[in-house]
């Protein structure tokens, strides 16, 4: 499975989340994220950017990031990501650390920046 992605802050209500490539055999990954503090996972859908409960179109390799839209701002998210391949889909990685899907500020953007 692969390692934990990462979230990094884009616009309100939107993040954007990168993870590591697995393998060269991959053909997918499949993105999960849930709210923190719930059991229930969602689906990252590649059509619409958006999470769904069932019926999503996953990450095509070799793409290893994903922008997801409509989130609930000031709330903390988590996500994983499962590899597939020709015999099947690995374990989800290792949860992420978990982001709000806010602005980030100038402040913010320059620290980040200069570390």
């Amino acid at each position: 499975s692969p390692a934990a992605p990462v979230f990094h802050q884009l616009v309100p209500g939107t993040l954007l989340l990168q993870w590591e490539p697995s393998s060269k055999s991959v053909l997918r990954y499949h993105v999960r994220l849930r709210l923190m503090g719930t059991t229930a996972w969602l689906l990252f859908d590649q059509r619409t950017g958006t999470l769904v409960e069932y019926g999503n179109q996953p990450v095509e390799a070799p793409e290893t990031e994903c922008i997801v839209k409509n989130l609930l701002e000031h709330r903390r998210y988590e996500a994983d990501v499962a590899a597939e391949d020709d015999v099947g889909v690995s374990q989800p990685s290792p949860a992420s650390s978990p982001a709000r899907p806010e602005a980030v500020t100038f402040r913010a953007l320059l620290h980040g920046l200069a570390g």
